[in-house]
Formats: structure tokens, C-alpha cells, sequence
């Protein structure tokens, strides 16, 4: 009986922690998120203008594609807490994107007649 309570106080302390693990996850998720709709919304003015606009997108597509890497590092981090394996490849692919993302002076050089 000693050994069942002894048991059952470990797992209940394992539990504790992983519990706050997660909401630890989830509150930097949930930040994350908050910020990333905020920044989207707010820039919405300046990606209308020529020049500034196109300075703001790739910013704002730049800021997306890390936050979109982060949070497949803490989908990662969470999977291993609840003993799953991490799903490295899509997060792999998710952060390639970084590497995909024009820089302005190819986006002027490529649309620049334009305006």
C-alpha cells in the first residue's frame, strides 16, 4: 500500500508539472498570436502605399513566418511533455519558408514599372 501511495504521488507531481508545461506553452502561444493579428491589422494603412507598402509586407511576412516556426517548436515541445513524438519535418518545411521571402530591393527590382 505504501509503495501504490508512493507511486501515485509521483505521477500526480509528474502530472502537476506537464500541466504547467502546457499553459506555459499556451500563454506564449496565445501572446503570440495576439501580437501577430495586431501587427497584420495595424499595417494594413501602410501596405497601401507605394514603396512603404511593399517594405511593410515582407516585414510583416517575415514576422509571420517566425511566428509560424515558433509555434510549430512549441506544437514540438508540447507533443514531447505528453511523451509524443515530435513531427520535426513539417517543421522544417513551416521554417524553410523564411528562406523563400523576397528581400524589398528584389520585389522594386521585379515590380518596380509598376508605380
Amino acid at each position: 500500500m505504501k509503495k501504490k501511495n508512493q507511486q501515485l504521488t509521483t505521477q500526480k507531481a509528474e502530472l502537476s508539472k506537464t500541466r504547467v508545461s502546457a499553459k506555459k506553452i499556451r500563454s506564449r502561444l496565445a501572446e503570440r498570436l495576439t501580437r501577430n493579428i495586431s501587427i497584420n491589422v495595424g499595417s494594413l494603412a501602410a501596405e497601401a502605399i507605394p514603396w512603404i507598402g511593399i517594405t511593410t509586407i515582407v516585414g510583416v511576412t517575415l514576422m509571420d513566418v517566425n511566428d509560424a516556426c515558433n509555434t510549430m517548436n512549441d506544437i514540438n515541445e508540447l507533443l514531447t511533455i505528453l511523451g509524443e513524438e515530435p513531427d520535426e519535418s513539417t517543421t522544417k518545411e513551416v521554417c524553410a519558408y523564411h528562406d523563400q521571402i523576397p528581400t524589398v530591393g528584389e520585389l522594386k527590382e521585379t515590380f518596380g514599372n509598376w508605380f
